[in-house]
């Protein structure tokens, strides 16, 4: 998701407010690379995003840690238009650092409305994006 979010321009245009959701990213992979300081996979990933993205770079240059479990997003989807999210990350016990995002809509909003055009826009996002509408 990161190398998306930094490298791709059509992933940038999906977030709002794409400054600080990177700049939360990074502080939160800095938090991931702390567990997983030997991790070859995480040392590639910071040096491809440091060698390709300057503003990747300055960030991970402020050495900001911060895991980040939970909050808001501000999304502008191509399809369905603006989106407030609220999302959760849960740790997936029992795997090697798997984590699970949620994301949801504020019950009868505008953004509700639009994860469910979504559903019946897009094949096969019904049963990741909206499982309590089958």
């Amino acid at each position: 998701m990161l190398r998306a979010a930094f490298l791709d321009p059509a992933e940038r245009e999906l977030y709002q407010d794409w400054e600080r959701v990177m700049e939360d990213a990074t502080a939160g992979l800095r938090a991931a690379v702390g567990e997983r300081v030997q991790d070859p996979q995480l040392e590639a990933l910071v040096m491809e995003l440091s060698e390709r993205s300057s503003y990747f770079l300055r960030l991970w240059g402020r050495h900001d840690v911060r895991p980040k479990v939970a909050g808001k997003r501000q999304l502008h989807h191509p399809v369905v238009g603006d989106l407030e999210l609220f999302h959760e990350k849960l740790a997936v016990a029992g795997t090697d650092g798997h984590i699970l995002v949620i994301h949801h809509a504020e019950p009868g909003s505008a953004s509700e409305r639009a994860l469910e055009r979504l559903v019946r826009t897009v094949p096969g996002v019904a049963r990741t994006l909206y499982p309590r509408r089958l």
